[in-house]
């Protein structure tokens, strides 16, 4: 076999590349990297430990995808069921302060008038909208009666009825009192007539 000749310069820079390439290869991070430089540089080579190594890179990639995916509908589930379950909160406060008028003697047309001024101006109270609405229309004065009716406005004015404070001064123990007023109303009620005290 013919013999090569080196010079001396250029073998030890064969040793101290050989040297780096075996403390290279010795350590596991760095056997890595080589590695994968070289399948960079010759992208045919056969380096099993890189190719296994970017089979399952990719496998526990879909993997992390899918359960990426999956956190999203979690999450977005979780956040529809707290919008709903905030809606369902509101209609039942809603429906609540809509029984509360009722008890305090609103009709169902007059309710609905005050939730159209609470969307309209934004109150998101019922019983506030309520009190701002009749603010806003305060109820019609009441009308004074017309014509001559049951009561006699113009007639005699009634006798003022000393019976009850006769009573209360004798603290019910007056039989006099008590007698007057029980033949006064007897008499009434025969004579069908309006009482004189």
């Amino acid at each position: 076999m013919p013999v090569t000749q080196v010079d001396e310069a250029e073998l030890m820079q064969l040793r101290q590349l050989h040297g780096a390439a075996s403390a290279i290869l010795a350590n596991p991070e760095s056997r890595k990297l080589l590695q994968r430089a070289q399948k960079i540089v010759n992208p045919q080579a056969r380096i099993p430990e890189v190719e296994i190594e970017e089979q399952v890179e990719r496998q526990v990639g879909g993997v992390l995808a899918e359960v990426q995916k999956l956190n999203k509908r979690l999450d977005d589930d979780a956040s529809e069921r707290s919008v709903r379950h905030q809606a369902a909160e509101i209609q039942a406060g809603w429906d609540r302060q809509k029984s509360e008028l009722r008890a305090k003697g609103f009709t169902d047309d007059g309710i609905a008038k005050i939730e159209q001024h609470a969307l309209k101006e934004a109150i998101p109270n019922l019983r506030a909208a309520a009190n701002d609405y009749m603010a806003l229309n305060p109820p019609e004065a009441p009308q004074a009666p017309s014509g001559f009716g049951s009561w006699d406005f113009f007639g005699e004015a009634p006798v003022e009825d000393t019976f009850v404070p006769k009573m209360i001064e004798s603290r019910g123990d007056n039989d006099a009192v008590l007698n007057s007023e029980i033949a006064a109303t007897l008499t009434e009620v025969r004579s069908q007539r309006p009482l004189g005290r």
